[in-house]
């Protein structure tokens, strides 16, 4: 049985649990504030949840200052870097009220699923305040405006990285759904999942996962051929478990999977083969997303590693499993060391709509200067998720990363083709994590 906690609603001074230091950072940053600071409103917010100090013990997080942040989008980070610490992946959340009904616009709608959102981290002592990333699933391209007057509203004074995709949706009143990756205390070296009694059980999985310090593994996704949704399903399960295996990590190791479906209607066969893998293992948080692609399934993974896991030379390595090919265009899996950063970053878009080779250009242009700016490279991309529109859209993307990436250490991703991305006039975004340049090593002496 998974933990149930009864949060109690708790009102926090936001702009006092920013760090004092990284705000001072910030200030004194070539003596001016970054157009995504917040600014020097006193912000509460009605957070739902147990508190805990912004600061943890192994690192402090906040937004990069980033010099092509866009103006005008309060509360959004270009990226941000947080140390290897505990962190906390929700499910899917939508807009249930108190009675478990969805109702009013996207904006109202989009603001309840991020308090249930908060809900969900309370059961394992987190909160919003301590957000890292935020990924937002619109069903209309046109919501994306109320979906970030909500963000500003609620982040106005702690940006947050995130990132848009629109889908179906399992609850055909839904105009938005969002999951949240936060800060948590800390859990000893195992995954630690939790669900809350005031949200809707849901289809299956955890309503949390906290993924604990140490070694962090990203699958791409995987997929399955079979007649229908459901067998298609299983058969990606089975494979993603014969990697895990390989891995020599458990069930019990995954912190979230998110899949990819097709026929969307159908969401329910694929979370009851997802829930069924698992078997007498509790379930981790779950993430659908409609597929606009003749194919029915994939579904990737992020999982805890071993404390025993062989550390690589650079903290990050990109493995390819027995008899599968190796890509140059994608690793099958990605490794982060413990000890290392990670790096969420905001979901890129091409600044000039009407050509696609132009926001191909423009989100690979971004994507070098921002990890310039947190200190990595495209050497050092963990885990990226690539939305497409339409085929001519993905077919560029295939060429370029192949002129952008290194050939030998290309992240583990998935390539989605998706009905929209979020932004209207828009065929295409990148969503990426990745983790900064380690230092170079000290010489013997």
């Amino acid at each position: 049985m998974l933990p149930l906690i009864d949060p109690l609603p708790l009102l926090v001074n936001r702009r006092a649990a920013y760090p004092a230091r990284i705000a001072n950072q910030v200030r004194t940053s070539g003596g001016r504030l970054p157009r995504h600071t917040p600014g020097r409103r006193n912000f509460p917010v009605f957070a739902l949840g147990l508190f805990v100090a912004a600061s943890l013990a192994g690192g402090e997080i906040g937004p990069q200052e980033i010099k092509r942040f866009p103006a005008g989008t309060p509360g959004l980070a270009r990226a941000v870097r947080v140390d290897d610490v505990p962190l906390a992946h929700t499910a899917m959340m939508l807009g249930w009220d108190g009675a478990g009904a969805i109702k009013g616009d996207a904006r109202t709608q989009a603001k309840q699923a991020l308090k249930n959102a908060d809900v969900a981290l309370a059961a394992v002592g987190s909160s919003l305040t301590r957000a890292v990333k935020l990924n937002f699933y619109l069903a209309r391209d046109e919501d994306a405006p109320a979906v970030d007057a909500a963000l500003a509203e609620m982040f106005a004074d702690r940006p947050v990285a995130a990132a848009w995709v629109t889908t179906a949706l399992t609850d055909p009143a839904a105009l938005v759904g969002v999951d949240a990756v936060a800060t948590a205390p800390g859990t000893g070296g195992r995954v630690q999942l939790a669900s809350a009694r005031t949200l809707p059980s849901g289809l299956a999985g955890a309503h949390v996962a906290v993924l604990p310090p140490g070694q962090r593994i990203f699958f791409s996704g995987d997929a399955a051929s079979d007649k229908d949704l459901r067998g298609a399903a299983r058969k990606t399960m089975e494979s993603l478990g014969r990697t895990l295996e390989w891995m020599k990590a458990t069930k019990a190791d995954v912190v979230q999977v998110k899949a990819f479906l097709r026929p969307f209607a159908e969401h329910k066969a694929a979370a009851e083969e997802m829930a069924a893998f698992f078997a007498s293992a509790p379930v981790p948080t779950c993430v659908l997303v409609e597929w606009a692609t003749n194919s029915p399934v994939e579904i990737e993974m992020t999982l805890a590693g071993r404390p025993e896991a062989a550390k690589s030379p650079d903290g990050i390595a990109f493995l390819t499993p027995p008899g599968v090919t190796a890509s140059p265009a994608y690793a099958r899996i990605a490794t982060v060391d413990a000890g290392h950063p990670l790096i969420f970053i905001s979901g890129l878009y091409g600044q000039t709509a009407g050509s696609v080779r132009r926001e191909w250009l423009d989100i690979f242009g971004e994507l070098g200067d921002i990890l310039w700016e947190t200190g990595s490279s495209i050497r050092y991309q963990v885990k990226g998720t690539y939305y497409s529109t339409t085929q001519e859209s993905r077919r560029l993307h295939g060429e370029i990363r192949r002129v952008y990436f290194d050939p030998a250490r290309p992240p583990a991703s998935s390539g989605m083709m998706t009905k929209g991305v979020g932004r209207p006039g828009r065929t295409t975004t990148i969503d990426m994590i990745a983790m900064p340049v380690p230092p170079p090593a000290k010489p013997a002496r």
